[in-house]
């Protein structure tokens, strides 16, 4: 009887480099930069680093489909809550759970009534197009098609070329989760810039105490690039904030301890 169950084990997967990607995600979950609005895009994009957490368990454990399915959902989830945010009215139907939530509707209507969305879009079109192909990807893992996506292959010790499948395997998983942050962290930016704009210190000493914390430089380089960042600088939400803290007086080194710690050493009095 225990070898009948055991045959229906799944087989755990080895990602080397798991831990990097739970703190690499912690970059998008302390990015909340404390805006109260009835419908708020930080609580989403919370929820999609979940999802990313759970994928990266779920490949470790072995439901390779099921990592691949949260991680699609992470991108459409992310979506929701731009969509929402730009449209409250609609927050009370979508807790309804009414239809008219779909990608094929929120993102024409993002496009059309959201310009700062529309820009991004825009901006990194090539790497929004290389998204698309990854869900295409995720989507033959997700809906079973091809011999690939069968348990069997990776379970069953006889498998033919089985080491070279969970290979690939591995690699289309974490291309797809790798573009899925980077694609979450650019519907986070189009709520407002502070990830990047605070890298500037510029910028930062003009500002007040705020909730945000800047994306590390770590993660810029891993999922971002100094080519994209220079991208996002030229979107429309980056220079209108920047334009605007560009006009505040420049704060020196005792004021912002003391606007931004609450630290103030009399000899600076």
């Amino acid at each position: 009887m225990v070898e009948i169950f055991n045959h229906w084990n799944v087989k755990p997967f080895s990602l080397s480099r798991a831990n990097e990607y739970l703190e690499d995600l912690n970059d998008l979950r302390f990015s909340d930069s404390g805006l109260v609005t009835e419908a708020n895009p930080f609580f989403f994009v919370n929820e999609s680093c979940q999802l990313l957490a759970n994928s990266v368990n779920l490949i470790k454990l072995g439901y390779f489909d099921c990592a691949f399915y949260s991680v699609r959902e992470a991108i459409e989830l992310s979506l929701s809550g731009l969509y929402l945010f730009c449209n409250p009215e609609k927050l009370k139907a979508w807790s309804r759970q009414e239809n008219g939530f779909e990608l094929r509707t929120m993102v024409p209507e993002l496009k059309a009534g959201k310009e700062e969305y529309a820009n991004i879009k825009e901006l990194f079109r090539d790497f929004f197009e290389r998204l698309d192909m990854k869900k295409k990807l995720m989507n033959k893992y997700v809906h079973k098609q091809g011999y690939k996506s069968f348990y069997y292959h990776y379970n069953n010790i006889n498998a033919y070329g089985k080491q070279e499948r969970i290979s690939t395997l591995i690699s289309d998983y974490e291309a797809a989760l790798h573009d899925t942050i980077t694609a979450v962290a650019l519907y986070r930016l189009v709520i407002d810039p502070f990830p990047i704009l605070m890298l500037d210190e510029n910028i930062a000493f003009r500002m007040p105490d705020l909730v945000a914390e800047p994306f590390s430089k770590s993660f810029i380089c891993k999922y971002f690039s100094d080519e994209y960042v220079e991208r996002y600088k030229k979107s429309i939400i980056f220079k209108s904030y920047y334009d605007n803290f560009k006009a505040q007086p420049l704060q020196n080194e005792a004021v912002y301890a003391l606007i931004h710690w609450q630290l103030f050493e009399r000899k600076d009095f």
